[in-house]
C-alpha cells in the first residue's frame, strides 16, 4: 500500500493536490507519516460529513437530542470521512439503524402486548 501512495504521490496529477511537487524528487514519507498526510489532505467538498455527529447532536442510536421520534442516519453523522465514497457506509448504517428500530419495536410490543 505504501508504494501505491508513493506511485500517487510522485504523479503529476496528484501534484496539485499536494502542493505543487513537492514530493517528487524528495525521499518519501514513512509510513506513518503518509497517512498523516492522507488524514491532512484527502478531503472532498462532495460528501459532506461531520455537521450532525454522534454524542453532540445524536446520541449513539441516532435520536436528535431534544427531539421525539426524529434520528438523522446520514454522512453528516460521521465525525471523519470513511476514507471511501461514503454511500456504501451511509447504506451499511441505515440498514443496520433499520434493522435495530424494527426490533426495538418488536421488544416494545412483546413487553407491552395489546389486550
Amino acid at each position: 500500500m505504501t508504494e501505491l501512495l508513493e506511485l500517487a504521490l510522485r504523479s503529476k496529477s496528484i501534484a496539485s493536490f499536494v502542493g505543487s511537487n513537492e514530493y517528487r524528487n524528495k525521499t518519501m514519507p514513512t509510513k506513518d507519516e503518509l497517512q498523516e498526510l492522507c488524514k491532512t489532505t484527502v478531503g472532498t467538498v462532495y460528501h459532506y460529513h461531520g455537521g450532525c455527529t454522534v454524542g453532540s447532536v445524536v446520541d449513539k442510536n441516532y435520536r436528535v437530542h431534544g427531539v421525539k421520534g426524529l434520528r438523522v442516519i446520514d454522512g453528516s453523522t460521521f465525525l471523519e470521512s470513511p476514507g471511501t465514497n461514503p454511500m456504501a457506509t451511509v447504506l451499511m448504517l441505515g440498514r443496520y439503524q433499520g434493522l435495530k428500530i424494527l426490533q426495538e419495536r418488536k421488544d416494545a410490543s412483546f413487553n407491552n402486548p395489546r389486550t
